[in-house]
């Protein structure tokens, strides 16, 4: 408890003058630590629930009420999931001071969005208003090694019995769905403007990479025998734990499987003993000279920032270029690499979520820049290539996809490429029967 010294007195012939002891701040009360909020509420309604005041703590012992402004430390979308920090800050009354060094005139809670539809076991159908392309979209169950699957898939309005189609997996991670996955990948969308089918499967939430694995063979049988399916070019791309299934199939299934997209998942070794000792990403396989039977062209896109949990921030993209580097040399390539740069200013925004608008992609882009840089290795074995993409400030997301977690959990999506756009422009010019 700080006492209060005699006030200061100064005595002079005409009158005495008595000058009171400056009232300093010396503490802050917290405010509720945690808000809980649905998915999808807007910032205004946010606003509302946080206090308005909190209580300073004075030097001589009293305490005041102070209005709070509040602010989110990262720019909020209510489709971001996670928590999200928002910071009070205060002016002080005009007769307190600061202390040297100073306090803080601020407080700080957590504002927690809850999961959207699709996501840790929240419903989701092919029948919400997202899913509006003009073919067909289907929902079929197998049995797989006795268990019940589920998975769902696009047909192109234009496809043509007569003419063989080729077929996409687009595979979600842990936690989510095959329906989350397209929400943010937009594979529909883009298997009605290229002209194949995209297979969204739910996989299981921890990774159990051998059953999905048969998941996906039985899947590709089952196609073959619907639809006329061009085998030769069937392709597979992933993220996070979809990613490291992606590797998977390249190792196990290059029979079926003519590339593979391996996004967020070239996972630091001392972060992969942490989250899941058990899974082998492409990256950990690699360093144990372990490589793909076949040469199958490999598209590795992966960030310097990212995260599942929030700070500390991990560096995958590091990894992923190194895995390249060591692929491309074992597939004999011819040339490379070959970098191209992508500055922040590089946007391709005709292709968003469901939930992004332009300006919301213009906010990210201009308030959390990202940039990319691509590594190109071709004239491999079999004709096929090597590419990686490094995402420069980029998070554990979708490049081209939506902010689906808050920023202080996952980091920042980036509109500089697009990786379902340029996974299918790479893929798709490479076949079994070429390779």
């Amino acid at each position: 408890m700080i006492k209060e010294a005699p006030k200061n007195t100064i005595n002079n012939e005409q009158a005495t003058y008595t000058y009171p002891r400056p009232i300093y701040l010396v503490g802050v009360e917290p405010v509720q630590s945690l808000f809980k909020v649905s998915f999808m509420t807007p910032l205004d309604k946010v606003l509302e629930l946080l206090p308005k005041t909190t209580t300073i703590l004075l030097s001589d012992g009293s305490k005041r009420t102070v209005n709070l402004h509040w602010e989110p430390l990262y720019h909020y979308f209510p489709y971001s999931f996670g928590d999200h920090v928002f910071i009070g800050t205060f002016d002080l009354p005009g007769d307190v001071r600061q202390l040297d060094p100073p306090i803080p005139q601020r407080v700080v809670t957590i504002v927690r969005v809850d999961y959207g539809p699709g996501w840790f076991g929240k419903p989701m159908s092919l029948q919400w208003e997202g899913f509006n392309q003009p073919g067909t979209y289907r929902e079929e169950s197998i049995v797989v090694n006795g268990v019940k699957r589920t998975f769902y898939y696009y047909v192109p309005s234009t496809y043509d019995p007569s003419k063989p189609i080729p077929l996409v997996f687009d595979l979600h991670g842990g936690w989510s769905s095959g329906l989350a996955q397209w929400v943010g990948t937009r594979s529909d969308r883009y298997a009605e403007k290229y002209y194949f089918i995209s297979v969204a499967p739910n996989l299981f939430e921890t990774l159990r990479l051998e059953d999905d694995e048969a998941f996906i063979d039985a899947i590709i049988d089952w196609m073959r025998a619907h639809y006329n399916i061009d085998t030769g070019r069937v392709y597979a791309w992933g993220v996070s734990g979809g990613g490291v299934l992606s590797t998977y199939l390249l190792y196990d299934m290059p029979n079926k499987i003519a590339g593979v997209g391996i996004v967020s998942a070239t996972i630091p070794q001392e972060y992969l003993r942490r989250i899941s000792p058990g899974i082998e990403p492409l990256n950990a396989r690699l360093r144990q000279g372990k490589y793909p039977p076949k040469p199958r062209t490999v598209v590795m896109i992966a960030g310097t920032r990212e995260s599942i949990t929030g700070p500390p921030w991990q560096d995958f993209a590091s990894e992923m270029v190194e895995s390249a580097k060591l692929l491309a040399q074992y597939y004999g390539c011819g040339s490379g690499p070959e970098t191209t740069y992508f500055p922040p200013t590089h946007l391709d925004l005709d292709e968003l979520p469901y939930w992004v608008s332009r300006r919301d992609a213009l906010t990210i882009a201009t308030n959390y820049p990202t940039s990319v840089t691509k590594y190109e290795w071709r004239g491999c074995a079999g004709n096929t290539e090597v590419i990686a993409y490094v995402v420069h400030n980029g998070g554990h997301t979708w490049p081209g996809g939506m902010q689906y977690a808050s920023m202080g959990t996952v980091g920042y999506v980036t509109y500089v490429i697009d990786a379902t756009d340029v996974l299918w422009q790479h893929l798709s010019k490479h076949s079994l029967t070429e390779q």
